[in-house]
């Protein structure tokens, strides 16, 4: 009719600013469903039933956490022998109280020392440049080789919980890499050759179920018996590959 206004156009609804379904997606390949609601929230999808999803997320697993602690301290008063004692929550915190308090100092130990060292070998060296300076050429080097060790000279104290972790950490990386690269090649070789298949085929289903604690002497007798670690070697020591070895071994011939 005339003079009657046609009627507004419906504003078109706006998608996310992030591609939420990709986003969820990944989330969920990668073992983290935990933050998926979070993703449809900032997407503005059903808000209410993320957060309703986001609290039951967040209050069940502190329910369970609650629920064990208090279980765990009951067992630490009751299961108790004349030599053996479970520890209590309250311990065990005030346990790993004590490693930070270790690192911290060790950490403060190993960075005095290296300015210590740092300090005797700028002395030393200048002592050498007053021996060349002298004619003194004998002193001057005995001095250089002094000023050199005093800077090779690295903090010798005990191993902190980070260094033990890293250590582990490295010692799996190492053992799955060498399997992987083991592994891998080998696999090819027998989906290509049947011939190779049939010869190794044995072995791998000889070498599969052994427990990796029937390699660790194994591997301790040949990293014994094949490599000796300089005696500063902190990191690259025998336990280290004996460990790697060990892992290797374990997983080489797991599917």
């Amino acid at each position: 009719m005339a003079g009657v206004p046609a009627p507004a156009a419906a504003t078109p609804k706006r998608g996310p600013w992030f591609p939420v379904h990709r986003v969820t997606q990944r989330l969920d390949q990668l073992g983290l469903p935990f933050f998926i609601p979070y993703a449809r929230l900032l997407a503005g999808f059903e808000s209410k039933k993320q957060l309703a999803e986001i609290t039951r997320g967040i209050l069940a697993p502190g329910v369970a956490i609650l629920v064990f602690v208090g279980f765990w301290s009951v067992c630490a008063k009751v299961v108790r022998t004349e030599s053996v004692a479970i520890p209590s929550p309250a311990e065990t915190w005030s346990a790993w109280l004590g490693m930070r308090e270790f690192a911290e100092m060790n950490a403060a130990k190993e960075h005095a020392h290296d300015a210590k060292q740092k300090k005797l070998s700028a002395a030393l060296s200048l002592q050498a440049e007053k021996a060349t300076a002298a004619g003194n050429t004998t002193n001057a080097e005995i001095f250089r080789t002094r000023s050199k060790e005093a800077l090779t000279n690295r903090y010798a104290g005990s191993p902190t919980f980070g260094d033990q972790i890293a250590v582990s950490l490295l010692t799996v990386l190492i053992g799955f890499a060498a399997a992987t690269a083991i592994a891998i090649p080998l696999g090819l070789l027998c989906g290509l050759s049947p011939l190779i298949n049939t010869a190794i085929m044995p072995l791998i289903q000889i070498f599969k179920p052994v427990s990796p604690l029937a390699w660790l002497p194994i591997v301790f007798v040949f990293v014994t018996a094949l490599y000796q670690p300089a005696e500063d070697a902190k990191l690259l020591g025998r336990a280290l590959f004996i460990s790697a070895g060990t892992v290797t071994l374990a997983h080489s011939g797991r599917p």
